[in-house]
């Protein structure tokens, strides 16, 4: 009722030109000492602007905590201990480019009520604090936020760079391939789009992703961030490629764990991912084929990515050819229900047609194909695109063929 005595006093010939006005139909609504119109309805139940809500003492409360980045020298040692979660039990220390600190991403463990454990991963930077002296504080980087390990980049120009989800898995990463820059953006797969990667360009970059969805999406967007920076070279290295009976997020850091050896991880690196199909749609892994749909968001008009599934397991082996250099094909390989492998030299005049013969032979060797027309088209798109490294002979008979001669087995002597 104040602030209506206020309007219509000293202050309601400035405030109307800018309230907003509905219709006057002539009738009068209400009484309060003197008429009120449909016009003095609407003032009351306007916003209050910014500087109103100020001198009402209701004004939303400004940030009262401001990073401070570089941390100054005499700041004091990063004591900080949240409130609900402690102390960290884990710390990464977070630098600028010349190796200034930033701050630290905390890893907090503590319990549930019902005495269950769960874990925070937080970032703890020095802040100005509203009102008190600067202190250690959780709050974000500012941004663009900077990648872990940033100050190696330039004292190591040539190296490849192996970009993980989180710092524990860069962190192990980086004992079994000292080689790379073994790194992660802040937040891990939370919000790799606020970090900057302008130090990718140029680089050679593998992508380690968890062996789960997530990991996935943070896999596509992070080679579409890398390669906008100018990467040189984009590689990916799921969970997946690590371990062949791979558990729904099985990362990096639990293969370190399992035994792993920097050799296995390299060989994987290369039999997963050929340098110039990082473009490729399609993926095969233990559980199958899977195509890449990309769809923008109509809110953001980002371009996210979802992998769908086409088959069970389906490799494609080597290009093949008869002696004379013709009747070319593919040999294909699938592990059928009963965990037996088999092969097929497939020729490639069966593409001609709907690719009903091909799936027809396939089935009944074991594969399985989902019932849509999106997957029974990607099956053949597979196995079309595809670009095998290896190449193989084929032969009607064993015996000779051209300067060699074939056994079931082994062939003796070259084509």
């Amino acid at each position: 009722m104040g602030r209506l005595c206020d309007r219509r006093s000293r202050r309601r010939s400035n405030l109307a030109g800018r309230l907003p006005r509905r219709k006057n139909t002539g009738r009068r609504r209400a009484r309060t000492g003197q008429d009120v119109g449909d016009r003095d309805l609407t003032e009351m139940f306007t916003k209050l602007s910014p500087d109103e809500l100020a001198k009402a003492g209701a004004a939303p409360k400004p940030d009262e905590k401001r990073p401070i980045v570089p941390v100054p020298a005499d700041a004091p040692p990063m004591n900080f201990r949240h409130p609900t979660f402690g102390k960290p039990s884990k710390v990464w220390r977070y630098t600028m480019a010349d190796g200034s600190l930033v701050g630290y991403v905390g890893r907090f463990d503590y319990r549930l009520e019902d005495g269950s454990p769960a874990k925070e991963v937080l970032p703890i930077t020095f802040c100005e604090v509203t009102g008190k002296r600067p202190a250690w504080r959780s709050k974000g980087f500012p941004e663009p936020r900077p990648l872990y390990r940033l100050h190696e980049f330039a004292e190591r120009p040539e190296a490849a760079v192996l970009i993980c989800e989180g710092e524990k898995c860069a962190d192990a990463a980086a004992e079994l391939l000292p080689e790379m820059i073994c790194t992660t953006p802040p937040g891990g797969a939370k919000a790799p789009s606020k970090a900057d990667w302008v130090c990718m360009k140029g680089r050679r970059v593998i992508i380690a992703t968890d062996a789960d969805q997530p990991g996935r999406e943070f896999g596509d967007e992070v080679a579409r961030l890398v390669r906008d920076a100018g990467a040189a070279e984009v590689l990916h290295l799921p969970g997946e490629a690590l371990r062949q009976d791979a558990a729904e997020g099985y990362d990096i850091a639990d293969a370190v764990e399992d035994g792993i050896t920097a050799d296995q991880v390299r060989r994987a690196i290369r039999a997963y991912d050929d340098p110039g199909e990082e473009d490729w749609p399609f993926r095969v892994n233990r559980r199958g084929v899977w195509k890449r749909t990309d769809r923008q968001d109509k809110e953001t008009g980002e371009i996210k990515s979802d992998w769908r599934p086409i088959c069970t397991e389906l490799h494609v082996l080597a290009d093949t050819r008869n002696v004379e250099g013709e009747d070319w094909g593919r040999l294909l390989k699938l592990t059928d229900r009963d965990g037996k492998s088999k092969t097929w030299a497939m020729p490639m005049s069966l593409l001609a047609g709907d690719g009903t013969a091909i799936r027809d032979r396939l089935y009944s060797m074991g594969l399985v194909g989902q019932p849509t027309k999106f997957a029974r088209e990607g099956l053949l798109e597979y196995i079309a695109t595809a670009r095998p490294k290896e190449k193989a002979r084929c032969v009607a008979r064993i015996g000779w063929g051209g300067d060699a001669f074939v056994l079931p087995s082994r062939t003796m002597g070259d084509f």
